[in-house]
């Protein structure tokens, strides 16, 4: 007996088994999170993204028909309400961007979607007049290999809320000193801008359904079963850690890009405090409403639903002992909330009128993203991105 059992104990030492796997905490819980946000939250936002981003497709291309006649305003003013819709919409997924959306190596599965559709701040307006001068976005496959300063919501924006019979680029440019800008008629200025901006509209909605069907063929049973054979993720926590990678842009895009930098809080972002320049939205002034809608995703993300509280996040805290920070974030997101919505008007416009708001949204918000770097990551054992480890607000 003595025999057998040192021979038993020898073959498990030297046999080159693996060891045994300690169950992961809450594993089933946590799939159950990740499931829920991923249908409940990300999926419908994303298919009402598309709904939208088709109707203004539409609304540029009748802009685009009616102006080869005429100042057609109506149709104008149509094709803005409808990307207003759309941008909005994609706001609140601005908050979602783990899994496709997000950039390897923070996400495992990132195939960089979300800069496809709006890479803002990386903008680059000379390069939109570029393309407009020289009608390069009528080249076969230029959407294809398009820079993202070249095409999506920002460049959309550009196109449908100029006025300008200007560019954007310097006089030394190419456009500028070979005439090419110059020999466009007001009316040809107008008729290319709709025409790309018609185009540039298909390629977004191309790319949201490239991004919905990822999720809906693949990422989504990946997201779902993270830690089980098959999904591609060692664990449950790895899978939420990439979600959590997403809901940091409340840090990097929310409250340091939207809000801190127009308002001047972040060293060296321009030479004359304020900074209403670097506001985002500047063409359609829908700072405002875009600093909302991206609360409201971040409150789906975490309660599980865009209504009722479903499995999100805060049942994870609530496992935890850890309602109470729940409730607390939750509080501080509807503050901000509010403090948005009592804005008198877009980012750009408030840092000068009215700065002292401007820096009580950011104190804000910045009551829920520190609340999110500190005490949610530690009760979570969450893994804070690569790009999230500096503040400099």
């Amino acid at each position: 007996m003595i025999l057998k059992f040192t021979v038993t104990v020898a073959t498990l030492l030297f046999c080159g088994c693996p060891p045994a796997v300690k169950p992961e905490a809450d594993a089933a819980a946590k799939r159950l999170v990740l499931k829920q946000v991923t249908e409940r939250v990300l999926l419908p936002t994303l298919e009402a993204f598309i709904t939208e981003g088709e109707a203004l497709e539409a609304r540029a291309a009748a802009f685009r028909e009616a102006r080869r006649a005429g100042p057609a305003l109506t149709e104008r003013d149509a094709a803005r309400a409808a990307f207003a819709a759309a941008f909005l919409r994609w706001q609140r997924a601005e908050m979602m961007a783990f899994g496709p959306a997000g950039k390897p190596p923070t996400h495992s599965r990132g195939l960089g979607l979300r800069d496809a559709i709006y890479s803002w701040p990386t903008i680059n307006p000379c390069r939109v007049d570029t393309v407009l001068a020289v009608k390069s976005y009528e080249t076969p496959g230029f959407f294809d290999s398009a820079l993202v300063t070249s095409t999506g919501l920002a460049v959309i924006e550009a196109l449908l809320f100029s006025e300008s019979a200007g560019n954007s680029c310097a006089s030394t440019d190419a456009i500028n000193t070979m005439g090419t800008w110059a020999a466009m008629s007001a009316d040809e200025l107008a008729v290319r801008r709709a025409d790309y901006a018609t185009l540039a509209a298909a390629q977004v909605v191309k790319q949201a359904r490239l991004l919905r069907d990822t999720w809906v063929n693949d990422a989504a049973a990946r997201f779902a079963t993270a830690g089980l054979e098959g999904s591609g993720f060692p664990t449950a926590q790895a899978a939420l850690n990439e979600v959590f990678a997403g809901l940091f842009q409340a840090d990097l895009l929310l409250k340091t890009s939207r809000i801190a930098v127009p308002a001047g809080l972040v060293p060296l972002t321009c030479a004359n405090v304020p900074c209403p320049e670097q506001a985002e939205a500047l063409p359609s002034r829908l700072s405002r409403e875009a600093i909302v809608a991206n609360l409201e995703g971040l409150r789906a993300v975490l309660r599980g639903d865009f209504a009722e509280p479903g499995h999100g996040f805060d049942t994870l805290l609530e496992r935890r002992g850890a309602g109470s920070l729940a409730a607390e974030l939750d509080a501080a997101l509807m503050t901000s909330r509010e403090r948005a919505l009592g804005l008198p008007g877009p980012i750009d416009s408030a840092v000068v009128t009215n700065l002292s708001d401007v820096q009580q949204l950011h104190a804000d918000v910045k009551v829920f993203t520190d609340l999110l770097k500190l005490q949610f990551v530690t009760v979570l054992s969450l893994q804070v991105p690569a790009e999230g480890a500096g503040d400099s607000d």
